[in-house]
């Protein structure tokens, strides 16, 4: 696992430079195969404040535990990912796909926060990702948008996750954004 933060217009920078020959990836002196790799993003952008003081205790109790196994990069790496700022996008991931759920999903999900709002779609290789503006939502759909999304068939999750990123290979898979 390869984790790194960047500033939004440094991401394609960063994902190139993950860009390296097949089999470079390795466990154990052996090869990762190619449909087991992925890429992930966090939608939304990570508060390093909240970061750091999260970091701090973490490792703390890391110091206070005795735990001698514990790598800091990686501790300070996972508060990072759980220390959002603010909700750009609320995620809704949907673990479902035949050829006719794209657009069902599209109408549905517009039936719940208006035409007008800002959402993306992307198809990742067992369902959707749905990414809502909570900002964008019109007026008479705000109290109950969220809610009534998640209560649509197939959600699996909601909130602040790990999406992948379109373009990029997951398991053989290119997710898309349409």
């Amino acid at each position: 696992m390869k984790r790194f933060t960047s500033r939004k217009e440094d991401h394609f920078n960063k994902i190139w430079q993950l860009e390296c020959p097949i089999g470079a990836y390795t466990q154990k002196g052996e090869p990762i195969p190619q449909e087991a790799l992925a890429i992930y993003i966090t939608p939304n952008p990570r508060s390093m404040h909240d970061a750091i003081f999260s970091s701090l205790v973490t490792l703390a109790k890391t110091i206070q535990h005795k735990n001698m196994l514990a790598n800091p990069h990686q501790e300070v790496m996972n508060e990072i990912q759980k220390s959002k700022g603010r909700s750009c996008f609320v995620d809704f991931d949907f673990d479902y796909k035949d050829e006719k759920f794209g657009e069902e999903l599209k109408r549905n999900i517009y039936e719940r926060v208006d035409q007008s709002a800002k959402v993306q779609f992307v198809e990742t290789r067992e369902g959707f990702h749905v990414l809502v503006d909570p900002t964008s939502v019109e007026v008479p759909f705000k109290k109950r948008w969220y809610q009534s999304i998640t209560e649509l068939p197939h959600v699996d999750q909601a909130g602040d996750q790990l999406i992948p990123i379109p373009g990029c290979t997951l398991g053989g898979f290119m997710p898309i954004l349409f």
